[in-house]
């Protein structure tokens, strides 16, 4: 979604999710527009499942999910002022994988489930917060 001019944003979800309740998984990744766009007219995208180009790492160790910008090629379908790769990776192992950002890029981890251990000496944990 882009805000641009002005909207207010405000997420909703089904009435049945609202009467019975269930998991909701949310992420939402919020980046400021560059000074010449922020009067743009707002926009919104549809990204369903299908869209979302799936690489396959090596040796087994898992997958990406490119929603933006590009890994290996691979080009999300969301598209951005401000180029950003936002990418779903998804371990599937303990195996040590090198992921390399594009030089000058601001990287931004986060973890839903389990620890990463971003080297030897860190290790970001799961932020996802389960509400009964």
């Amino acid at each position: 979604m882009t805000a641009a001019s002005g909207v207010v944003h405000e997420k909703f979800h089904s009435s049945r999710f609202a009467q019975q309740g269930g998991l909701l998984e949310l992420v939402q990744l919020w980046v400021n527009l560059p000074a010449r766009d922020k009067m743009f007219l707002p926009r919104y995208q549809s990204i369903l499942r299908n869209q979302i180009p799936v690489v396959k790492l090596p040796g087994d160790c898992g997958s990406v999910r490119v929603i933006a910008g590009e890994f290996f090629g691979m080009k999300g379908p969301a598209h951005t002022f401000t180029p950003v790769h936002v990418w779903d990776l998804r371990l599937a192992s303990d195996q040590p994988f090198e992921l390399k950002v594009p030089e000058h890029y601001t990287t931004a981890p986060v973890v839903l489930k389990g620890v990463a251990h971003i080297d030897a000496e860190s290790a970001i944990e799961t932020c996802a917060k389960r509400w009964a």
